[in-house]
C-alpha cells in the first residue's frame, strides 16, 4: 500500500566475465584484469558505489555472466508511493451517457449547437440564456431529485458573466459540487489560474470542436472520480487535453546517425511525445513486430536497409487493415525528393536540418493532435559581432533549431566536435579506396549534422564531397576532403579560444 519495489536489468552481448572473477566484481578497486597494462580502463570503483547506493535504498544488486556471450546486471530498489500528485488524465474511461448537462449562453445559436453536441454524446441536455436563469434551473433540479452533473457556461454574458455565475454556483451549499466548464471567445492571460482557484473544472476557447468538448468532459468527469481527495482538482484546458493525448502517442524514430538521433529524441520528448529510437530499417521492422506505434519518423539514407526499402517492407507487412503514417526525415533537399518519398509509400517529408516547428507540425498532422502552442524560439545566445572574427557558426539559425535551448545546443556542439574526427577518418579511407558509396553516405551524414548546428562552411564542403560520391566520380575528392579537414580545424580553434569567452561576455 505504501511501498513499491522495482527491478532494473541491463543485458549485453559483450565478452563476459569469468566465473572465478564474478564474486569480486562489486568490490572496491577490483578489476577482472588487475595488470597495469590491462585492456580496459577504469578503477573498478563504479560497481562498488552502485552496490552501496542500492543497499542504502533497501535493495539488492547482482549479475550473471558467461564468457563470450555477455553479462546480465540487475538491481532492485524500494520507493515510497506518492500520496498526492497532479494528474489531468482520468484513470478509467468515463461513461457520460445519461448524464444531465446544462448549457448557459446568451446567444441562441450557441445554445442550439451546444445542446446538439451534448445530445450526440448521449447526455440529457438543457440550455438557458443567463446566469440568473441557470441558478434557478440548477436549484429546481436538485429539489426535484434530478441534479445536473455538469454546466457549460459562456464567459461573455450581459448582467451576470461566466465568472460571476461560477462564483455563485460554488458559493451555494446546494450547488457547490456541480462541475463547471467555462467557454470563452476572448481568453486573457491568467484566466485559467484564477478560474481554477474558484473551482472551475475546465476552460475552453471558442469556437470549440465537438471532439474537443467531448475530450474535456470525459477528462473533467474522470478527475472528479479519481481526484476526490485532491482539492481543487487541476483545471482542464485545450492545452492539457492535447498534452494528455501527446503522452499516449508512440513514435518510432529510425535514424542511424547517433547525434541526429539524440537531437531528434530531445526535440520530440520536449514536445511531450513518447519516442523509441532504432538505427536502421531492419531494427525498425523488428520493433514494429513487437510494438504498435502511431507514427514513424524515417531517415532515408541508412546502412543495411534504407528508408525506402524499410517503407516498402512495412507497407507489405501491414496489409489492408493496419496503416501507420511514415514521415521521411532526411537531409536530401533536391527537386523530386519529396515526390520520391511519397511514391515509396511515405506520407510526408521533413527536411534536415530539422526545423522544430516543421517537425511538430508534421507529427500533429499525422497523429491528429492539435492545440499545441508554437515553440519558443527566443534567442538567448549572443555573439560579439563587432569582434571582426571569422565566426564559423550561424548562431541565430542554430538556436532557432534548438527551440532556443542554449544548453542543449552547446552540449550537441561539443559532441559534434568529438564525433567529426571519426567521420573524417572514415571518409579518408573511403576516398583512398575510391569507395563512392561510403563517401556519399558519410558526407551526407556530416552535412546534415553541420547544417543542424549552423556550421554552414562545413555543411557546404560536405555537400561538395557528397555530390562527388553520388556521381561515382572520385576526381577531386582528395582536395575537397582537405578543405573539409581545414574547415573543421578552424571550427575547433574558434570553439576552444573564442566561443565560451564570447558567451560569458555577451550573455
Amino acid at each position: 500500500e505504501d511501498q513499491v519495489k522495482l527491478l532494473f536489468s541491463v543485458k549485453d552481448t559483450g565478452i563476459g566475465i569469468p566465473k572465478d572473477k564474478q564474486k569480486r566484481i562489486f568490490e572496491s578497486f577490483t578489476q577482472a584484469d588487475g595488470s597495469t597494462n590491462r585492456k580496459y580502463g577504469g578503477t573498478g570503483l563504479g560497481l562498488s558505489i552502485s552496490k552501496r547506493l542500492v543497499e542504502l535504498m533497501r535493495g539488492q544488486i547482482g549479475m550473471e555472466s558467461e564468457v563470450g556471450k555477455g553479462s546480465h546486471f540487475w538491481f532492485t530498489v524500494s520507493f515510497a508511493k506518492q500520496k498526492q500528485f497532479k494528474d489531468i488524465s482520468p484513470r478509467f474511461p468515463v461513461d457520460i451517457r445519461g448524464m444531465r448537462m446544462l448549457a448557459v449562453d446568451d446567444n441562441t445559436t450557441n445554445r442550439t449547437i451546444l445542446t446538439k453536441m451534448l445530445e450526440s454524446f448521449g447526455c440529457h441536455a438543457e440550455a438557458v440564456e443567463s446566469g440568473v436563469e441557470a441558478l434557478d434551473v440548477l436549484k429546481r433540479a436538485i429539489h426535484q431529485g434530478k441534479p445536473f452533473d455538469l454546466v457549460l457556461v459562456d464567459m461573455q454574458m450581459p448582467e451576470m458573466d461566466g465568472e460571476q455565475t461560477l462564483r455563485a454556483i460554488k458559493e451555494d451549499s446546494e450547488l457547490g459540487d456541480i462541475v463547471v466548464i467555462i467557454l470563452t471567445s476572448i481568453g486573457t492571460r491568467g484566466d485559467a489560474v484564477r478560474l481554477e482557484a474558484l473551482g472551475c473544472a475546465g476552460y475552453l476557447m471558442k469556437p470549440i470542436k465537438q471532439s474537443q468538448l467531448y475530450d474535456a468532459i470525459i477528462t473533467v468527469m474522470g478527475l472528479q472520480k479519481t481526484s476526490a481527495k485532491v482539492k481543487p482538482t487541476p483545471i482542464v484546458t485545450r492545452h492539457t487535453i492535447a498534452e494528455q493525448k501527446r503522452r499516449t502517442v508512440r513514435i518510432l524514430l529510425v535514424e542511424d546517425n547517433p547525434m541526429n538521433q539524440k537531437l531528434a529524441i530531445a526535440l520530440i520528448k520536449r514536445a511531450g511525445y513518447s519516442v523509441h529510437p532504432v538505427e536502421n530499417g531492419v531494427k525498425a521492422i523488428e520493433a514494429l513486430k513487437k510494438t504498435t506505434y502511431n507514427l514513424i519518423l524515417m531517415d532515408v539514407q541508412m546502412p543495411e536497409m534504407n528508408g525506402f526499402e524499410a517503407t516498402k517492407e512495412i507497407r507489405h507487412m501491414e496489409g489492408e487493415k493496419k496503416y501507420i503514417p511514415i514521415v521521411a526525415m532526411t537531409a536530401h533537399a533536391m527537386k523530386g525528393d519529396k515526390e520520391r518519398c511519397l511514391k515509396a509509400g511515405m506520407n510526408d517529408y521533413v527536411a534536415k536540418p530539422i526545423e522544430p516547428q516543421e517537425l511538430f507540425d508534421a507529427i500533429e498532422k499525422w497523429t491528429k493532435i492539435h492545440s499545441r502552442e508554437k515553440v519558443n524560439t527566443k534567442k538567448d545566445y549572443f555573439v560579439d559581432e563587432k569582434s571582426g572574427k571569422d565566426i564559423p557558426i550561424d548562431f541565430e539559425t542554430a538556436i532557432d533549431r534548438f527551440c532556443g535551448d542554449r544548453d542543449l545546443f552547446e552540449k550537441m556542439l561539443e559532441e559534434f566536435i568529438d564525433y567529426v574526427p571519426k567521420q573524417l577518418r572514415t571518409l579518408d579511407k573511403a576516398v583512398k579506396k575510391g569507395d563512392a558509396e561510403t563517401v556519399d553516405r558519410e558526407a551526407h551524414s556530416l552535412k546534415g549534422l553541420a547544417a543542424q548546428l549552423g556550421v554552414t562552411g562545413l555543411a557546404d564542403l560536405s555537400l561538395n564531397l557528397e555530390l562527388l560520391g553520388q556521381k561515382g566520380n572520385m576526381d577531386g575528392a582528395n582536395d575537397e576532403l582537405d578543405k573539409l579537414k581545414t574547415e573543421f580545424q578552424h571550427l575547433k580553434g574558434y570553439i576552444n579560444t573564442s566561443l565560451h569567452h564570447e558567451i560569458a561576455v555577451n550573455s
